[in-house]
């Protein structure tokens, strides 16, 4: 009997926020609608940050700026056509991102070479290393930092790899600041430990 993959996790959402990959999601029929809810929902919450950044903007620009970044970052296409789901680290003390998942099928080994193709699968660039990371459920799991080096600066595409169940998992944060890549890791890493694949008879 034939198996399929499952996953899921355990999303903070005091730090991350879901962000469809198309429409209509849920009750949002448009980009538009959602990145509206989203200006008019979290405005209270991010407010502050938004407000230190940007002293000059009233309550009525910030609402705007919220929903262009959001209307912009639901409309962007994911690096690579398999994306499962991406997430926003909301804007709080400076810190903003978004992550992408990716939950696939997987057939090849679990050694240092094995892991350094899956960090640079897809996008290319310089390999800058491949790490361990310690307590997951993945029976193994690392860090792979790669630089694109084809833009000035360089920007650096950090991917979570975890392997179980003949599949992997990649949490890909893709940033051209390294220093806003170490502010966003301390979230990423939980949210990477917190995903559980599995397999289910069809």
């Amino acid at each position: 009997m034939a198996m399929t993959l499952q996953y899921a996790l355990d999303l903070d959402h005091r730090l991350w926020l879901p962000v469809p990959l198309a429409f209509p999601w849920n009750d949002f029929a448009s980009a538009e609608e959602w990145a509206t809810a989203i200006a008019d929902g979290m405005l209270a919450e991010v407010d502050p940050s938004i407000r230190a950044a940007r002293p000059e903007l009233d309550a009525v620009q910030r609402r705007d700026l919220l929903r262009a970044t959001a209307l912009a970052t639901v409309v962007a296409e994911p690096p690579l056509d398999e994306v499962s789901e991406r997430f926003w680290l909301l804007p709080r003390e400076g810190r903003e991102a978004v992550v992408h998942l990716y939950v696939s099928d997987y057939e090849g080994g679990t050694t240092h070479d094995d892991l350094a193709a899956i960090a640079v699968a897809g996008v290319g660039g310089v390999l800058h290393g491949v790490e361990p990371t310690p307590g997951t459920g993945f029976d193994v799991a690392a860090r792979g930092i790669v630089l694109l080096e084809t833009t000035t600066p360089p920007v650096v595409v950090t991917r979570l790899i975890g392997i179980a169940e003949q599949a992997v998992a990649v949490l890909e944060l893709i940033h051209p600041d390294p220093s806003a890549v170490a502010e966003v890791l301390p979230a990423m890493e939980p949210l990477f430990a917190s995903i559980r694949m599995r397999r289910v008879e069809q």
